[in-house]
């Protein structure tokens, strides 16, 4: 199917829309507020927001089955260090190649695309079978899908595209994800006298290390299974005192066996 100019140039503006508008995890009815706006005035048959705050747009054929999904999240990471972006996070900017901002990949271009695309499918093939459901939902950050978890309990899907990035590729399933933590305890005292106390950064930076020396197992569909360390976290707030605990957050994406 071919997008016409006028039909891209839609979608890029409403990409810019969405990015120009915050929408931190939990904090996502701004953007949904525009969604809905969007697929009611482009021609969605039913639009609708559930108790959660997802938002969800159908497009009706000449059947109820088989049911199409087209998913995308409307979170995005917070921003830590917008004075280093080359243009602002929330500006929207577009030169002739790429539009800047965050959530721009991640997926806000996606999700504008899937919009727009679930409406043209009906020009696109008159009468089509079954129907299209557009979900745009909440809370895609916290690794496990809370916005899409609730839809799946009142919608079985016979398919699903999810649009997240993939750089033009068909990517048929993705690595599994858990959380670890990991705590090392010593003893506290005051920076000048180390030798009163135990300091448990040594300990976890020898851990780390030897996280990073590990041999990760493989999968052929899915590639190498990783194991990240995110976040570290001391129970002392002065930069003077030895910390008592120190606690390390990794992000493990694994694959199957």
């Amino acid at each position: 199917m071919i997008v016409g100019d006028k039909e891209f140039g839609d979608m890029v503006a409403f990409a810019k829309r969405l990015i120009q508008t915050q929408s931190p995890m939990g904090a996502e009815k701004k953007v949904a507020d525009l969604v809905e706006e969007e697929m009611k005035r482009i021609g969605y048959d039913e639009v609708q927001r559930d108790e959660v705050g997802n938002v969800l747009g159908v497009i009706k054929g000449r059947s109820e089955k088989p049911t199409f999904m087209l998913n995308g999240h409307m979170d995005h990471v917070e921003v830590t260090d917008a004075d280093k972006w080359q243009h602002g996070p929330f500006e929207g900017y577009a030169d002739d190649e790429y539009l800047y901002g965050r959530g721009s990949a991640d997926m806000k271009a996606g999700l504008a695309v899937m919009i727009h695309c679930g409406a043209l499918i009906r020009s696109w093939i008159p009468n089509f079978p079954g129907r299209i459901v557009t979900a745009a939902v909440v809370q895609e950050e916290t690794g496990a899908g809370l916005g899409t978890q609730h839809i799946v309990r009142e919608i079985r899907p016979d398919a699903v595209i999810v649009g997240e990035p993939t750089g033009n590729k068909l990517i048929i399933g993705h690595r599994g994800k858990a959380e670890l933590t990991a705590v090392v305890r010593g003893k506290s005292c005051h920076a000048s006298m180390p030798d009163k106390g135990v300091n448990p950064l040594f300990a976890m930076a020898e851990f780390i290390k030897r996280v990073g020396q590990l041999e990760m197992p493989s999968d052929e569909l899915l590639g190498r299974a990783t194991l990240v360390p995110t976040k570290l976290q001391s129970d002392q707030p002065c930069t003077n005192v030895v910390p008592s605990e120190v606690k390390l957050w990794l992000d493990w994406r694994n694959v199957p066996g």
